[in-house]
């Protein structure tokens, strides 16, 4: 039972952290390609916590509790990053968010999934691309 409620506690400080980097990046200014401190912040959670940090980033991007313009650029990063054991993970977060409401977080999937290069993605693109009413496109 002790170590049930060290592990939620983790979870909970794990949740919390990146919580707090997603509010704290509503302030900077990204530039294309160009890393950040939430950027580098966001791989480096990934790359320690895995598996738990994905799930509550899913959580705030999926249900649309952050600001877009962060969402789209943590997507982009998401993709970009080279780390195997989270790829699988990675992958179902950004095809998810092609369902987002936001075009901005639409849009930080599909360069999310181009950089991820993973062919299982294009059927996923392609019924994005169906669904899409921008007129961007």
């Amino acid at each position: 039972m002790e170590q049930l409620i060290t592990i939620q506690e983790n979870l909970t400080k794990i949740g919390n952290y990146i919580k707090g980097l997603f509010n704290a990046a509503k302030e900077e200014i990204f530039e294309d390609g160009i890393e950040s401190q939430f950027s580098i912040s966001l791989i480096k959670v990934i790359e320690r916590h895995e598996e738990a940090a994905l799930e509550v980033i899913t959580n705030l991007i999926i249900n649309e509790s952050v600001n877009a313009e962060v969402a789209s650029e943590a997507l982009r990063w998401i993709g970009d990053m080279r780390h195997e054991p989270t790829h699988e993970n990675r992958l179902n977060l950004l095809e998810q968010s092609l369902n987002c409401s936001s075009i901005k977080v639409r849009d930080g999937a599909v360069l999310g999934l181009s950089f991820l290069d993973d062919p299982r993605a294009i059927d996923s693109i392609k019924e994005a691309m169906k669904r899409e009413n921008s007129k961007l496109l």
